[in-house]
């Protein structure tokens, strides 16, 4: 039978601490963010990826990614695309 160290334990304590340090982060490190509602949005990422500021898309966005050619697009007031085909 083998019995614990007490240098054994002090050398797997300090494993799990180093461990564990790598994980946990301060809470002041974390970024802030601000809750944006679902919709439709052009996004700009900054240098990790994180989004770091949104606009809403209007209907020139859409003209101007020549995607409109044939129809007129309306955002209602919770964000939702509609089209229907421009009358003459």
């Amino acid at each position: 039978m083998k019995f614990l160290t007490k240098e054994w334990l002090e050398m797997q304590l300090e494993n799990f601490a180093e461990i564990i340090g790598s994980v946990f982060v301060k809470k002041d490190d974390l970024k802030k963010y601000t809750p944006i509602e679902s919709g439709f949005y052009k996004i700009s990422v900054d240098e990790d990826g994180n989004v770091s500021s949104v606009e809403p898309v209007t209907k020139d966005d859409i003209i101007q990614l020549g995607i409109v050619t044939g129809y007129d697009f309306t955002l209602d007031e919770d964000g939702n695309l509609y089209y229907e085909p421009k009358s003459e």
